[in-house]
């Protein structure tokens, strides 16, 4: 992605992932999320401050703009950010983007395959996060005899 103006990076403290921070109404927050409500105001409930430049400790507006969790974890597969180039299977931006493939209709074995998870894990999301037994039932299943 070609960005007309060059990263501005965050000149004071850094985190543990990159992300520039800094204190703010007694607090600690992510300096590219105060840039973003500076110039736009308070950032929507559900909404996130992506990189255009996937650079985290930049802070200029220009390469700032909101989004989901999951156009963010959709960001970091198609970016190659990602751990082992897929979002972690314990964050929301994973299992938004497995839910979108099996709701698009592809295999188990295809989505664990493209995903880098076991199509038991598949199987789990595909099962509403409920385990199923041996014979196939969840968990939550009555006993019909």
């Amino acid at each position: 992605m070609s960005l007309e103006k060059p990263c501005k990076l965050w000149p004071g403290a850094i985190g543990s992932r990159g992300y520039g921070v800094t204190w703010h109404d007694g607090k600690t927050v992510s300096a590219h999320r105060r840039e973003y409500e500076k110039h736009h105001g308070p950032i929507p409930k559900g909404m996130v401050v992506r990189h255009k430049c996937d650079n985290p400790p930049c802070y200029e507006i220009t390469h700032l703009e909101l989004g989901t969790h999951h156009q963010n974890s959709m960001d970091m597969v198609e970016r190659g950010r990602a751990r082992g180039g897929r979002p972690h299977t314990h964050s929301k931006g994973f299992k938004l983007v497995l839910a979108d493939l099996v709701a698009r209709g592809f295999s188990n074995t295809v989505i664990a395959a493209e995903m880098g998870c076991s199509t038991t894990f598949v199987q789990y999301v595909r099962n509403g996060g409920r385990r199923t037994k041996p014979d196939g039932r969840t968990s939550g299943s009555a006993d019909r005899h």
